[in-house]
């Protein structure tokens, strides 16, 4: 397996991580975890018709109050 020295130095000093072992495997268990929280936020929210479109920046709207 071929890493880039660069994205691992920089991953490593983001996570603290003491040595490349802990870099990839504290990594990858993010990348888990992102997607154990985009799944989540899809099973809460997914069932809301038209969910995605909604959340499309041009498509807020805007409530007058007073």
């Amino acid at each position: 397996m071929e890493i880039s020295k660069h994205k691992l130095a920089v991953a490593k000093k983001i996570l603290g991580a003491k040595n490349d072992t802990q870099t990839v495997d504290e990594a990858l268990s993010m990348v888990i975890a992102n997607k154990e929280i985009e799944k989540a936020i899809k099973n809460l929210f997914g069932s809301i018709p038209n969910f995605e479109d909604k959340m499309k920046p041009d498509s807020y709207r805007y409530i007058r109050l007073g």
